[in-house]
């Protein structure tokens, strides 16, 4: 459906794939939202969906930019899956936008990504990777015993770090005031609680709790912490574990690999489990200090060999959802400690 114009906001985005769409489901509510893709059927699909203009063709047509409305758009964003389109893009619609109008190219390419000039020459004002980002993020989280979310303020001088409360942990039962003692001698303030839907309910409760809110066991407890203190807090709340040293990444695809990369670079004893032998070759010939080995994790024998060799974490970052929640459960039931689900939107699940 056409968008009606209610947005402040003109929004271009190049690529119907899972980032492109996932952006136009978050800014179609309060923007005008254009999305330009060659493939007619991700478009359509996503314009039925949604309030938004589509338009099909490659987002590398100037025909095709130019019917997007570029002169009255402020935020064009190219995020197909190749690099090349997208730079090709931003580069053709900068002749077109206004010239206050921001420009954001998805790219991947380790090559692209370290040269800043290069992205100045094709007219790219902000960079994204979200394969990159996803894998700092996992790094954050194996870095940091229990934790469910990381979050790095003041060039990490803060941290922000989830824990879920534990039944019998230090946690559970304790209004905000009895913590008091903890909270002056570690350093910290508890800055919200996500509490799970009770029965019957779909939606989990944020609270900004207050000197007398209890927390409860299910809790997502957000703390605030300073970095030279967050190993007293880990010991505090996680007295019986530790951060991750080996991990078992499996997947196939970019996103399995920049996590092995940054996993293996970062210190961590990294394998990563690819399921075809000309990929895992090319894998390999990429990945200086991690393992890579030739197996399908959806595959039961396949996956318990791997962790059979004694791994402290599982990370599922295969290019299916469904695969990669199912090996997770086989991972937790073959005792691994820990594990990490990738999502289709990037997300991750603990």
């Amino acid at each position: 459906m056409p968008g009606a114009g209610r947005g402040t906001v003109r929004v271009v985005i190049i690529g119907a794939g899972e980032i492109g769409s996932n952006l136009a489901r978050s800014l179609s509510a309060d923007h005008d939202v254009v999305i330009v893709d060659i493939d007619e059927h991700a478009v359509s699909t996503l314009g039925d969906e949604l309030d938004v203009e589509i338009r099909i063709g490659s987002g590398a047509d100037p025909e095709v930019l130019r019917s997007a409305g570029l002169d009255r758009t402020s935020l064009f964003i190219a995020v197909t899956e190749a690099d090349e389109t997208n730079m090709m893009a931003v580069s053709i619609a900068s002749q077109y936008l206004p010239r206050d109008a921001t420009r954001i190219g998805r790219i991947r390419n380790r090559a692209y990504l370290a040269d800043p000039a290069l992205h100045e020459r094709f007219g790219v004002d902000v960079v994204i990777n979200p394969e990159g980002l996803l894998a700092d993020k996992i790094r954050r989280l194996l870095e940091i015993p229990g934790a469910h979310d990381v979050l790095l303020f003041e060039d990490g001088r803060v941290i922000v770090v989830a824990f879920r409360v534990r039944p019998q942990g230090p946690l559970a039962g304790q209004t905000v005031a009895k913590l008091a003692e903890q909270r002056n001698r570690i350093g910290f303030v508890i800055g919200a609680l996500l509490r799970p839907p009770g029965p019957g309910g779909s939606r989990q409760k944020v609270i900004i709790p207050g000197g007398n809110d209890e927390i409860q066991a299910g809790d997502l407890a957000y703390f605030v912490t300073l970095r030279e203190r967050l190993d007293d807090l880990c010991a505090w709340v996680r007295p019986d574990e530790s951060a991750s040293r080996s991990v078992l990444v499996a997947g196939g695809g970019e996103t399995s690999i920049r996590i092995a990369e940054v996993l293996s670079e970062a210190g961590f004893q990294t394998r990563l489990m690819i399921p075809k032998e000309g990929q895992a070759k090319e894998a390999s010939e990429r990945l200086e200090r991690a393992t890579v080995l030739k197996g399908d994790c959806a595959e039961l024998e396949d996956l318990a060999d791997m962790l059979a060799e004694g791994v402290d974490t599982y990370v599922a970052a295969s290019k299916s959802e469904a695969v990669n929640v199912l090996t997770a459960m086989m991972a937790r039931r073959l005792g691994t400690p820990r594990t990490v689900t990738v999502t289709q939107r990037y997300d991750l699940m603990r």
